[in-house]
This record gives C-alpha cells, structure tokens and sequence, in this order.
C-alpha cells in the first residue's frame, strides 16, 4: 500500500474528546528539582529527574489523556533529552527558516546546557522538560516529533490521542525495536508500549528497501510510513570535495554502533586498542578520530590513548563528518549518511558471527550492502597509508536536498 508523500493529503485525522481542569503534576517535579539542586551534582540530578519520570509516567500518562490538546503547538524531541542532534535538530532549523502555517514550535530539551545551543525565532524556540513551562507545552500539545522514542519528552505525557511521528536515527542494518527483542518478556513490553506510551502514527521511511524493517521493528502498517529522506541529510550538502586538511595526513573517522545498549563495550574497547598500537610510528600519515555512539560514551570519558583523539558522543555528526576523509563502521547507518559524499566507506566487522547469532542480530544479509569487511584495523591502516581501494559499500541513492523543507509540507496535512 502507499506510504505518504508530500503530494498525499492524510485522511481519517483522528479526534477526541478531552477534559478539564489541566493538573498541577508539574509543580511537584519543580519543587523537587530544587529541593535537590544543591545536594546533586548536575549528571546525578538528571538521572534523578529520570528516575521520577519513570516513577510517575503512569499517573502523567493519565492526567495527559485528560488534557485538551492545542493543534497549534508541536513538540520535538531528540535522543532520551540529552542531546541537540540528529534528524530532529535538522527539522527543527528548517522550521526556524519556514514556518508556513505560523505552528508553535517547542524543542524539548532535559540538558540545561543545551538551552542556550538550541536557536530561537518567531514561533520557535527550546524548552527545559521539566520546567513549569515546559509541562505545560508538552501536556497540552497535540503533536510529538522524535528520533528515538516517548523518553524524548516527559515519559507519559505522550498518549494515544496524540499524533506521535517517529523520525528515527538511521536506516538500520542491524534489527531495530520489535525485532531486537529477545526474551518473550521483552516482547511483551514493547507490545504493552506499542498501545500506550510508543504508539507512533507515523514512521519516516527514506528509502522503499527499509519499508519491511521499519513496519516490523515499530508494528505498523505500510500506510503510517512517511516517504521523505532524512532531514540530517540535509546537512550534507558541501560535505564532498571539502579540504579536509593540509594534505600531509589521511583523516580516518570511526564511528561503531553500540553492542546492547552500551553494557559491553569490549569489543571496541580491544579494536582501540589495536589500533593506538598499529598508529604507533604512523602519526605523521593518519589522523585518527574516535566517535563513540551516544550509548557507549561513558565507557570512553578518559583516553588512554596516545594515537587516537576522541571525539564527544554530544558533538554533531556532521561536525564529525565534515573533519573525515575516511570512515570506518561496522553496523551502523552512519554509511548511509556518509555515501552521497562519495569518500570511502570502510567497515570493520572482527564479531559479525557473534552479533547476527547472539547480539542484536540482522535485518540483512551483510553482503547486501558491504562489499567486502575488515576483521583487522592495522589492515586498514596499512592500506590507507598504500593508498588502496577502501570502500566496501554498495551504492545506494538518496535524497540529500530539501529533505526537511518537504517534511513539514507533510507534517502540516497530517497535523491539519
């Protein structure tokens, strides 16, 4: 069945009805953040203020259902609140630049140092999660954008009267939601979710190849599938052909998915340990950049390392990008961003056995996309350095201009 384009009117826009008064809930997280201010450190707050999310989304979840719902406003969320990234960041700025229907848009964020990174104009500007503001907007908006889930927001406050759009972080060659569920309790969770707090409306889908994965990993039906590329693609306009460096050295990025969820970091911890060895004497010939996936942060804080640089998890993937002559993945859709670009695309696999049997396994067969892999990171080097031919990406068309632009056309006929 067909997926909404921008030329397709969403029909069937659902209604319902709300109640009255608009609780307070807010003021009970306002005092208690104070209460805490001066006894947690800024990190620990936050995962205190994580921890009542959780602790009070059934009863937000309800007051929620009961609050009347402003068309006008829509909520846009990335990453659990923590980062400014991703294809909601790139839709929000496009918002900042076109605006058509004059909608009232909030970027929610739960990192105070992000509120004064996050831009503002017009209608448009960021609000802290859990300020009295910021329940204020999130409980009586109609409209939630995120690119990972409901914990984007207020966990609970989005219901199923709410239109909930999910942007999603990357065509995923690894299995995703739904499907990366191993144990049956697992299953059922995500199943119990699916009808309450996660029950997305909408899916964006770029590229047709990714429409099975998608309505899998989410339980949707092909008909809540939005056809438009990514937004953050967006970003790469220029990235092609840029001088990346004075010419002397081969800027090699890495970025690696996480192995579940960030508990076992071992398998890239041994790969950078490879590969500080292997650059031992190399300096001058690669530059080598480490960017750790939102997840696996923690476990890389302090380097150890002497030949490779590290590059924060919170800096902008296409900051990163636009610094790399060379990438080097595994199983992340960071290939996909990085193909229009046309640089070589390298990836490295040492436990590919291991994550399509034990891990998180696999929507595809490796080979449908990647030509060749690498079990060896000193390999690499040594054929960057002779300057063989690296890429092992197959390639694959995307859309890389006004994504975003296009995007809002949708969201305005889904959301009126």
């Amino acid at each position: 069945m067909a997926v909404v384009t921008h030329n397709v009117l969403i029909a069937n826009r659902r209604c319902s009805k709300t109640l009255s008064p608009e609780p307070r809930i807010e003021a009970l997280f306002n005092i208690l953040d104070k209460l805490i201010k001066t006894y947690l450190h800024t990190e620990k707050k936050r995962e205190f203020l994580n921890m009542l999310e959780i602790i009070f989304s059934p009863v937000i979840f309800l007051f929620s259902l009961l609050i009347k719902k402003n068309n006008k406003t829509i909520c846009i969320g990335s990453w659990f609140g923590e980062k400014y990234s991703d294809n909601s960041k790139y839709l929000y700025e496009e918002y900042l630049k076109y605006n058509p229907l004059g909608k009232n848009i909030r970027f929610i964020y739960k990192n105070k140092d992000l509120r004064d990174v996050i831009p503002q104009s017009g209608n448009c500007r960021g609000v802290y999660c859990y300020s009295l503001e910021g329940f204020y907007v999130q409980l009586r908006s109609k409209t939630f954008i995120c690119s990972v889930g409901p914990r984007d927001f207020l966990f609970g406050v989005v219901t199923p009267i709410n239109i909930f759009i999910q942007l999603f972080h990357g065509l995923s060659i690894k299995k995703i939601g739904f499907d990366a569920m191993q144990s049956s309790v697992d299953k059922f969770k995500f199943k119990l979710r699916r009808y309450t707090t996660d029950n997305y409306d909408y899916v964006l889908s770029p590229i047709d190849i990714f429409d099975d994965s998608f309505t899998s990993a989410f339980m949707i039906k092909k008909e809540q599938l939005i056809r438009c590329g990514y937004p953050r693609w967006d970003g790469l306009d220029g990235l092609s052909g840029t001088k990346k460096n004075d010419g002397s050295k081969t800027v090699v990025g890495y970025l690696p998915t996480h192995r579940s969820e960030g508990l076992d970091a071992v398998v890239i911890a041994n790969i950078l340990d490879e590969a500080d060895e292997s650059l031992t004497g190399e300096e001058d010939k690669i530059e080598f950049k480490f960017k750790p996936h939102f997840y696996d942060a923690p476990h890389f804080r302090k380097s150890k390392y002497v030949n490779i640089e590290i590059v924060s998890s919170n800096i902008d993937v296409y900051e990163f990008l636009n610094t790399v002559d060379v990438l080097i993945t595994d199983y992340s859709s960071v290939a996909f961003d990085f193909l229009s670009t046309g640089k070589p695309i390298v990836f490295l696999a040492p436990d590919l056995e291991s994550y399509k049997n034990e891990k998180r396994g696999l929507f595809f067969d490796y080979d449908y996309f990647v030509k060749r892999y690498y079990t060896d990171i000193g390999q690499i080097f040594r054929d960057v350095i002779g300057r063989q031919d690296l890429n092992g990406m197959e390639y694959i068309p995307i859309d890389d201009t006004n994504n975003s632009r296009n995007l809002i056309s949708i969201i305005d006929d889904i959301v009126n």
